[in-house]
């Protein structure tokens, strides 16, 4: 029965950055209410765009190492955990590259990364916990569009959805993520570390959301399904 309850209006939420029409300045505003507000780095007031599919957005280029930086040592949930993101990647300019992402340098703790030149191409969610590790490839070759991409972690098991739909899933891991090797970095967009490490995104972000819970199938197809409807009825 709580599946049917709208997700953004979950108690559990964390942050909520969905950039709205007339965005203006250098912070990503948190609309949760949390005041988990994201600053802009290397980036300026030209960089809150229009996307071709979903209207406001934020604008990546890996070529001036665009990123959004977080308070560090916040948005650290340890047992439960789930990442929306809604995107479009600008084909040909993601080698390696970080749409969210905890800590950094090799043992990131929880990411989403994208591929769509050279190889190994699709998304990849990534999770380290206090005593197993899951890497889930959704192998496939992107193409220009509107991506949503869910990430989930609870008690072992991580999970990855596109578009609605489950792509994968490992089960048996630690039962935490673990975060205690990284020290006071925290959450970052658009790049593979809170300090800007590097493989930036190149393409628009349009919703980021982080739940202390994870979601399950059905609040991901729903959320899919309407903002996909929103979209065809020119409602975003």
């Amino acid at each position: 029965a709580s599946e049917s309850v709208v997700p953004w209006q979950w108690s559990d939420m964390m942050g909520l950055w969905c950039p709205f029409a007339g965005s203006t300045g250098s912070r990503l505003l948190d609309l949760s209410g949390r005041n988990e507000h994201g600053t802009f780095t290397n980036m300026d007031a030209t960089d809150w765009v229009t996307g071709s599919y979903m209207g406001p957005a934020i604008l990546g280029d890996n070529s001036e190492s665009h990123h959004v930086v977080f308070t560090a040592g916040h948005l650290k949930p340890s047992n439960a955990l789930t990442v929306v993101v809604w995107f479009e990647p600008t084909i040909g300019e993601n080698g390696n590259t970080r749409l969210t992402c905890w800590d950094g340098g090799s043992n990131n703790a929880f990411e989403i990364y994208l591929r769509d030149k050279g190889s190994n191409l699709g998304i990849r969610a990534g999770v380290r916990t206090t005593s197993g590790n899951s890497t889930i490839h959704d192998a496939f070759t992107p193409t220009a569009g509107l991506y949503q991409v869910v990430q989930t972690f609870c008690h072992g098991t991580h999970t990855m959805y596109r578009n609605g739909n489950q792509v994968g899933q490992t089960t048996g891991l630690g039962m935490s993520i673990n975060y205690s090797a990284f020290g006071s970095q925290s959450f970052a967009l658009m790049a593979d570390a809170a300090s800007g490490g590097g493989s930036f995104f190149e393409g628009k972000v349009h919703k980021v959301a982080v739940y202390e819970r994870a979601w399950t199938r059905v609040p991901v197809a729903d959320e899919c399904s309407d903002r996909f409807a929103a979209v065809r009825q020119n409602r975003l």
